[in-house]
């Protein structure tokens, strides 16, 4: 069964005090640039290279401050391959702790000190570890820790099989891509290749070669609408995709896979490929980022919010949760765009109508749209219509995602035959549109028994009278009929601007006359 990482705490380490993560399957680390994100994955660097470094080693005794002899070792700082330096949260002279947790509870820990070397140590329920074999079966921790990336070199020279080996997981890798995959089988250069096709359209990689005329370097090509290019003269996203790849060849299903902010380098639709690469060939996965797309990507209960003032990370459960997340992040503009993506749904509306349509909702328990998993956006008025229209067709076009739209709109003082054009108008193109069939959604809640519900509870509350519904609707009918003249002239001024655009002067005066009896037949019923 595969040993995966249950917990990272770091205490007196960089920006933490002391800070606790657990792990899944599968965990996207979100938060903002210097929350702690990277600190964290370095953490696991740490720890990993002294488990590399000191895999054939003896280990000894260490004597802790707190009493306790264990089983570890000492290990060379210029082994880790981090530079320390700053390791120590506000500079103090406590030691910094990295204390890793695997699933079947073995756990391993390394002390960072300003003064003394670092030490690594195991313990397993006071037995002695006393060989290299014992302490190494004692903390099997098995991950694959995608290195920072660089740009490739332009004259890569051919070296030893020995020289790959050593730098595989070092920042400089980026010099040695090509002669990874010129040792690659045809049968691993395929699925490499297959790899690189499906990401970037219309591009195919092909197996390095030796520089013909000079042996001592390798070049390796990829092709592009029939002319061919080397790697090193594509773009940065490109080269960081092929290594990233690489670097995946290597691991096997039963590693933990970590890699450090990718969105750095890759465009959205590359990131939710490297995603969805990770969640279906590796056992585990850990992902440093504070990419929207890659958050809006996730599955249930993967992202996890990094806040170094906090005692425990969180992992994100709910909608109101997923706003609070893309807040601290700091981009709205793009945490509206995810949230649309992720409901695949979106609802247009004027004005501040989304609070009381979560209201209406709330009473009718129609969760999805009172819970904020279907995201509403403001169009500012009815001339904004337009806006729907190329939202939509940016939504298709620019970021391909098949989006339902919904645009509900006040009627304000239109007619009828102008909220039907309207819709009509909508409709034709591709778009789901109601006109509100009152002035403005307010006036849904202008109900005589909703009313004299309402004013009975408050008057309860004021220990006050209440007055009776009959006294309720003498008032609504004194305050409306103030606003009758004003109420008709309006509407007569809308159907004008709409009437006279396409009609000759009979029909315009039939249908005005229409309009009018229309609005004092309605006006009764009120």
């Amino acid at each position: 069964m595969f040993n995966m990482l249950r917990q990272l705490r770091v205490a007196n380490f960089r920006r933490f005090d002391n800070f606790t993560v657990s792990f899944k399957e599968g965990n996207i680390l979100a938060g903002p640039n210097n929350c702690g994100k990277s600190s964290l994955i370095d953490a696991i660097r740490i720890i990993a290279s002294c488990i590399r470094t000191m895999k054939k080693t003896t280990p000894t005794l260490l004597q802790l401050d707190d009493g306790r002899v264990v089983d570890g070792h000492i290990v060379p700082e210029h082994r880790i391959g981090i530079n320390l330096a700053n390791s120590i949260h506000n500079y103090n002279d406590d030691d910094a702790i990295i204390e890793v947790t695997l699933h079947d509870n073995s756990k391993g820990t390394v002390l960072l000190s300003r003064e003394r070397p670092t030490r690594f140590f195991v313990e397993q329920d006071g037995k002695r570890l006393n060989s290299a074999s014992k302490f190494n079966a004692a903390f099997p921790l098995n991950c694959a820790i995608v290195p920072t990336l660089g740009p490739l070199e332009q004259d890569e020279q051919w070296v030893e099989d020995e020289t790959i080996q050593k730098r595989e997981s070092a920042r400089t890798s980026s010099r040695h891509l090509r002669n990874v995959w010129y040792r690659k089988s045809e049968i691993q250069f395929s699925a490499f290749a297959t790899d690189v096709a499906q990401a970037w359209k219309g591009i195919e990689i092909k197996k390095p070669e030796r520089q013909i005329g000079n042996y001592k370097f390798l070049q390796m090509y990829f092709s592009e609408n029939r002319l061919d290019r080397e790697v090193h003269w594509a773009g940065f996203g490109f080269q960081i995709w092929l290594q990233i790849l690489t670097h995946l060849s290597r691991a096997s299903i039963d590693q933990t896979i970590f890699i450090d902010e990718p969105d750095v380098y890759l465009h959205p639709d590359i990131q939710k490929k490297l995603v969805r690469i990770l969640r279906e060939r590796y056992s585990q996965f850990i992902i440093a980022t504070h990419s929207v797309e890659i958050i809006n990507d996730a599955d249930s209960l993967e992202i996890v919010s990094i806040h170094p003032d906090l005692k425990n990370a969180k992992r994100i459960r709910s909608e109101e949760e997923y706003s609070r997340l893309y807040q601290y992040i700091g981009s709205s503009q793009n945490a509206e765009l995810a949230r649309v993506a992720k409901a695949r749904k979106v609802i247009f509306v004027e004005g501040k109508d989304r609070k009381i349509l979560t209201a209406f909702a709330r009473r009718f328990g129609y969760q999805s749209l009172y819970s904020g998993s279907v995201p509403f956006v403001e169009l500012g008025g009815f001339g904004g219509w337009q806006k729907a229209k190329h939202a939509v067709w940016a939504f298709k076009e620019i970021l391909d995602l098949d989006v339902s739209v919904f645009c509900l709109f006040d009627r304000d003082f239109r007619s009828d035959p102008e909220t039907c054009a309207f819709e009509t108008k909508f409709h034709e193109e591709g778009l789901n549109c109601i006109v509100l069939r009152r002035k403005e959604i307010e006036n849904y809640v202008i109900d005589a028994d909703a009313l004299t519900r309402a004013i009975r509870k408050r008057a309860s509350e004021k220990d006050v009278i209440a007055p009776e519904r009959s006294t309720i609707v003498e008032w609504l009918d004194q305050i409306s009929q103030t606003m009758k003249a004003r109420v008709s002239s309006q509407i007569k001024e809308k159907f004008d601007l709409f009437g006279k655009k396409d009609r000759d002067q009979s029909s315009f005066d039939q249908d005005i006359d229409t309009c009018m009896e229309s609005f004092e037949a309605k006006w009764l019923t009120f």
